[in-house]
């Protein structure tokens, strides 16, 4: 069983793109983790409440992947309200992955009035070395 995080896909010898550092001023943080399991990439949006107050605010999970056996999209979202310092399990997703595969995945977190507080993503190439 691995388990990748942002930085630990950088670590694995993949090439990462697009991947915000946290903003410690901001109301949330979003992060994705993901596990790679016997030809399965498992990933897991959470958000992170940042304030000492509650937070309501929605999400979107989108996940894109292209490889020789064809495509995926999958779109997941929701409402969710956070206590202060809470963080939560937003969404998660399974997909058939190979090592040939490119794989781009999104998360999006917004306040009630629709504004962007906080996002992550991660994509993932083929390693080009031999």
């Amino acid at each position: 069983m691995i388990f990748f995080s942002a930085y630990a896909w950088v670590a694995a010898g993949m090439l990462l793109l697009g991947t915000p550092q946290p903003n410690p001023t901001a109301m949330c943080q979003a992060k994705l983790v993901s596990q790679l399991q016997n030809g399965e990439l498992q990933i897991t949006g959470y958000c992170r409440n940042q304030t000492e107050s509650p937070l309501a605010a929605s999400y979107e999970l989108t996940m894109e992947r292209e490889g020789r056996s064809g495509s995926t999209h999958n779109t997941q979202g929701g409402r969710i309200n956070l206590a202060p310092a809470q963080e939560v399990a937003l969404s998660q997703t399974t997909i058939n992955y190979q090592p040939t595969d490119v794989c781009s995945i999104r998360l999006k977190v917004f306040d009630e009035q629709g504004q962007l507080l906080a996002q992550d993503s991660l994509i993932r190439r083929p390693d080009s070395r031999p």
